[in-house]
């Protein structure tokens, strides 16, 4: 089935790194066209929010560290890769940790990321150590989705009808963050050039978790949608362990 995948993406001519991307799991499923899982946000009017002050508690409300248990699909055009995953997520340290394994429980991968940015892969089976490149494709997607939810102190802000939007340079690209919902909760982030956009990621259905010191929201859904290589890795959360 793993060469099946691969077999998919070259008769696209698609680069390299959004192939390996796709060696998510062993299980091909045939799927129709795309709808997030997961339920819309409710959007409300905003009112006189003030934006800087809904970016903070949001912040606030983040847990700094945590465990989760995932189902994991990969999205292809009309065919689907599911996994489970397991990840372990600082985001004080910028550092992460996951594991895939595919449904019977055999281990995929386990890749870790550190602090300086970099990737690095523990364990693979065979097809992915085949791709030198295979640990930075899966891990950049994992820093995009959980790190950098908040927008920087110099970032524009603009106040619309229902959401609150944000939006910062950074190395040539442009970053937005839309917040809105009952919660005023990041509801997506962005990245985009000029002329398109390159990587999106959207977060459904916040639930409250809590410790023996606070409660905090996690998003049940999560999609990532990399339109450079046109793919969507499709996160639903599980469980929380804080």
């Amino acid at each position: 089935m793993l060469k099946i995948a691969v077999n998919i993406f070259n008769g696209h001519k698609v680069p390299r790194t959004a192939a390996t991307a796709l060696l998510l799991s062993v299980c091909i499923l045939s799927g129709a066209c795309y709808s997030p899982p997961f339920r819309s946000p409710e959007l409300v009017p905003t009112g006189d929010a003030d934006p800087r002050a809904v970016a903070d508690r949001y912040a606030r409300a983040l847990p700094d560290r945590f465990e989760t248990e995932n189902t994991i699909i990969f999205r292809f055009f009309r065919n689907e890769i599911a996994a489970l995953g397991y990840a372990r997520v600082d985001r004080t340290d910028r550092t992460y940790e996951i594991v895939c394994l595919n449904h019977m429980g055999a281990q995929l991968f386990h890749i870790s990321g550190d602090a300086d940015g970099e990737n690095h892969l523990k364990y693979a089976i065979p097809e992915f150590r085949e791709h030198p490149e295979f640990a930075d494709a899966v891990g950049n997607d994992i820093r995009r989705v959980y790190f950098d939810l908040i927008p920087a102190a110099s970032a524009e802000s603009q106040l619309h009808r229902n959401r609150i939007s944000f939006e910062q340079r950074e190395n040539g690209i442009n970053i937005e963050y839309v917040f809105g919902g009952e919660g005023k909760h990041l509801l997506q982030k962005r990245a985009r050039t000029r002329w398109r956009v390159r990587w999106e990621v959207a977060y459904y259905e916040y639930f409250p978790v809590s410790d023996e010191q606070a409660t905090y929201v996690f998003p049940r859904g999560i999609v990532l949608h990399n339109r450079r290589y046109r793919y969507r890795l499709i996160i639903k959360t599980r469980s929380v362990d804080l």
